[in-house]
């Protein structure tokens, strides 16, 4: 599920400790020169193209004995869900995503299926460190692995325990007047977003939230349809 690492911790996180992580609609918005000052902190450790950065949040409580699990429904489509441990092979899962815990260590607070990704112990080490220093404990999260498809993710609530991130090759949204922010960026060469602009530096935004009025109703249908027939993808199949 993991890899052993004196900077990572195995444990997984209390639903008390995730239900602390600050909500996606509270949380705050991360500092250029943060963002700047991880990247160099990625890109001296050569991990830009090997981690991902994620602005730390939340869209849902959880409950005792269950994790956030990310499924995915085929190429385009991934599912994250509040998922009882006991419906979970969790022999067959690693972390996806990680905060730095109260003990210094970086713990996974969402989990996907896959063999375990290895990670620099020196990098974790000046990561954390840099996270120490600034405060930063709850702004920013380690992502394992970032997106390498060429397109951008949307995401947005999907029934109140579930989000679904949907990618930008067939995603249409809702307009130039939807709502949304950054919450993932993958540091690679040439560069660079603010936010949603881009110009040449140092990072890619990869992944953004979208804040919809009311959530699907995850039960309903196949979520699939769903996005095709409400009109936020081109097609669904």
């Amino acid at each position: 599920m993991a890899t052993h690492s004196q900077f990572l911790d195995p444990n997984f996180l209390s639903s008390k400790s995730f239900n602390n992580i600050p909500h996606i609609h509270t949380q705050d918005e991360p500092s250029a020169e943060h963002l700047k000052a991880i990247a160099s902190i990625f890109k001296a450790h050569g991990v830009e193209n090997k981690h991902g950065l994620q602005l730390l949040h939340r869209h849902y409580d959880l409950v005792n004995d269950a994790i956030c699990l990310s499924t995915p429904i085929d190429s385009d489509i991934v599912v994250t869900k509040a998922t009882p441990r006991r419906d979970v092979d969790l022999k067959s899962i690693r972390g996806q995503l990680y905060l730095l815990n109260e003990e210094g260590k970086f713990q996974a607070y969402e989990y996907e299926y896959g063999p375990p990704i290895a990670f620099s112990d020196a990098f974790l080490s000046d990561f954390a460190t840099y996270i120490e220093k600034h405060k930063l404990h709850r702004i920013f999260a380690l992502a394992s692995a970032p997106s390498t498809e060429e397109y951008r993710g949307y995401e947005m609530p999907v029934g109140s325990e579930a989000t679904v991130t949907i990618s930008g090759r067939i995603w249409k949204g809702w307009g130039s007047t939807a709502k949304s922010r950054t919450v993932a960026w993958r540091f690679k060469d040439g560069y660079t977003c603010d936010r949603d602009t881009w110009s040449e530096t140092y990072s890619a935004s990869t992944h953004h939230y979208y804040n919809r009025p009311e959530p699907f109703d995850f039960q309903k249908n196949d979520i699939k349809e769903m996005m095709f027939e409400t009109g936020l993808i081109e097609q669904a199949s």
